[in-house]
């Protein structure tokens, strides 16, 4: 739905940290999936960091371990509208998943114009390539090194931004 999910401007990005209390200056990388093992967000975790913010939105039981980060937050399930309201407020998205078609998630992220970071699937070559997306083997090292790339070149960021969302 591009309707929904589509790219805003810093303006309406900051008032929508604002809203949901989130830092106006540090990055923020959102994972969106259920929290199961394959989906990879334990790597995620894994790859947090003081200078950028992850947050975690979807289903599934948050390990008491990763409650108590204060780089990390969970919104659990929500509607497609705040949904689409945290993408908005983002700067990058990632999913390390592995074994899958090609996830809903990516598309919404790509939709709202950001640049995705994700696994170096066989499923995903039809629809993703780098010219759309940052293709990494799913750990934690990989994550936080190419996450740090990544916030570090502004123009590769709007490369991929622009490809992702008019794939």
């Amino acid at each position: 739905d591009t309707e929904l999910f589509h790219p805003v401007n810093k303006e309406i990005k900051q008032k929508l940290r604002k809203k949901y209390k989130l830092s106006l200056e540090k990055p923020i990388i959102i994972f969106v999936g259920r929290l199961v093992e394959k989906k990879g967000y334990n790597q995620l975790f894994e790859a947090r960091n003081k200078d950028y913010l992850i947050i975690f939105a979807g289903g599934g039981e948050v390990p008491k371990h990763m409650k108590e980060s204060k780089d990390v937050l969970f919104f659990g399930e929500l509607t497609q509208e705040k949904l689409s309201e945290l993408y908005q407020l983002s700067d990058i998205f990632v999913l390390p998943s592995h074994g899958e078609g090609f996830p809903l998630s990516i598309q919404e992220a790509m939709a709202s114009g950001l640049p995705v970071i994700t696994t170096n699937e066989p499923h995903y070559k039809k629809y993703i390539d780098s010219s759309n997306a940052v293709l990494i083997n799913p750990n934690s090292n990989e994550i936080k090194k190419n996450i740090v790339k990544l916030l570090q070149n502004k123009n590769k960021r709007l490369i991929l931004s622009k490809n992702g969302r008019k794939r």
